[in-house]
């Protein structure tokens, strides 16, 4: 995880840019690309999140191939 700031607009919101370090896909396309840097939201998320941090998570992306944000649900801190 590059960084996670909360959110001006939402109190419960996290805003958060990560570094993917990898990606199975679901459904649909998959807009995870390995080693790409992506904006990303998540509400409630867990607490421990920062940079350097490295999470696993389902990321769902709401947006189309001219840009977009995951969405993160399930969000667990490893190590």
């Amino acid at each position: 995880m590059v960084f996670a700031l909360p959110s001006p607009e939402h109190r419960d919101k996290l805003i958060i840019r990560l570094e993917i370090l990898d990606s199975k896909k679901v459904r649909g396309p998959n807009f995870a690309h390995l080693g790409s840097t992506v904006e990303a939201f998540a509400f409630d998320p867990p607490q421990g999140l920062g940079e350097g941090t490295e999470i696993v998570a389902e990321a769902e992306f709401l947006g189309d191939e001219r840009g977009g944000k995951f969405r993160l649900t399930g969000i667990e801190v490893q190590g």
